[in-house]
């Protein structure tokens, strides 16, 4: 059985995190403090030997990072750690966070039996995605040695938009073929709304590159921002307690792009502020100024599962993106 091998703290002390922003009007708008720690994870299997590149949840919330990674920004108190990566059986464990620790976690995993799935009625060029990531294209239409445990599950094809429903919660189990039936509709590519998103790919804060194409069947914002924008800093805790309610299995992500900052400043910036959805660097300007033709900081496009964008606007309140993720996540 997959245990906790280690789990020790040591302090690191530092002012603790606020998010304010002084208005040259000389009003003064705050944002909630936010109380956080930090969780270094490793996984290991049986043999001993390090296993990398797994996915890590936090109180059922993918965060993005591939072990072995350091989650800083974590609320403190006790939250619930998962780590899994497909072919191997997923680890869960209870953490207690502590503000301004840094708590090391190293667990112990197996190599689990393997399960198949068969997209249905797939024409060539259909890439298989699986909790987020590419896991290859069509032909053939069967994908095999998929490790058994649950997945959000679906499909991407260029210049289509991907038909409801564009996600399933499947379980793949061993020695079988989990089969799924997928359609598309030709759409258009653009930056406006009623528009498909166009694909790009950026590196991010986390050693990691984000694909908003590898996102289709989850609700996405893409949010346009940059550190010397008071707009845009103000309304990141209402973006960071959307992400929380609903992201990783809840079906939600925000992939944040930022044009200006260097990604050090970027990193930086996540430790001081305690936001956990992924930064990622523009610094070609190529996507936010070429493709998206963002002028105006910040610019927010939320995205349908089909990949379709269905509002661009600037500023958000938290009633506002709950409101309208809500909508969105209900559609099937």
């Amino acid at each position: 059985m997959p245990f906790t091998r280690i789990i020790k703290r040591w302090m690191k002390w530092a002012a603790p995190p606020v998010l304010g922003i002084v208005w040259l009007s000389c009003t003064i708008e705050e944002s909630p403090e936010l109380q956080t720690g930090s969780i270094e994870v490793r996984l290991f299997d049986s043999s001993g030997t390090e296993i990398y590149n797994a996915e890590i949840y936090v109180d059922s919330v993918v965060k993005g990072q591939l072990t072995p990674a350091v989650l800083s920004g974590v609320a403190v108190g006790q939250r619930q750690l998962r780590v899994w990566k497909s072919g191997y059986y997923p680890v869960d464990t209870l953490v207690e966070v502590l503000q301004f620790d840094t708590i090391q976690v190293s667990l112990d995993t197996k190599i689990s039996p393997t399960g198949a799935i068969e997209l249905l009625d797939a024409p060539a060029g259909v890439t298989l995605l699986l909790n987020g990531e590419a896991n290859g294209q069509t032909p053939p239409p069967v994908f095999p040695t998929i490790g058994i445990g649950s997945y959000r599950l679906s499909a991407y094809l260029p210049d289509h938009a991907t038909d409801l429903p564009a996600l399933w919660r499947e379980q793949v189990t061993w020695a079988d073929t989990l089969h799924i039936a997928v359609h598309f509709t030709e759409a258009t590519t653009g930056n406006q709304t009623g528009s498909l998103t166009i694909p790009f790919s950026l590196p991010s804060d986390w050693n990691r590159d984000y694909a908003i194409e590898d996102w289709r069947g989850h609700v996405v914002l893409l949010n346009f921002w940059f550190i010397d924008c008071p707009n845009c800093i103000l309304e990141f805790p209402y973006l960071q307690q959307v992400y929380q309610e609903s992201g990783g299995d809840g079906g939600f992500q925000i992939l944040a792009v930022n044009p200006y900052d260097a990604m050090e400043d970027i990193r930086q910036f996540r430790t001081e502020s305690g936001l956990t959805f992924p930064f990622l660097s523009d610094g070609e300007h190529a996507v936010s100024q070429t493709d998206y033709n963002v002028g105006i900081y910040p610019t927010n496009l939320l995205v349908d599962k089909r990949g379709v964008i269905r509002y661009r606007v600037g500023r958000v309140t938290y009633d506002e993106l709950r409101a309208w993720v809500d909508v969105l996540l209900a559609e099937q």
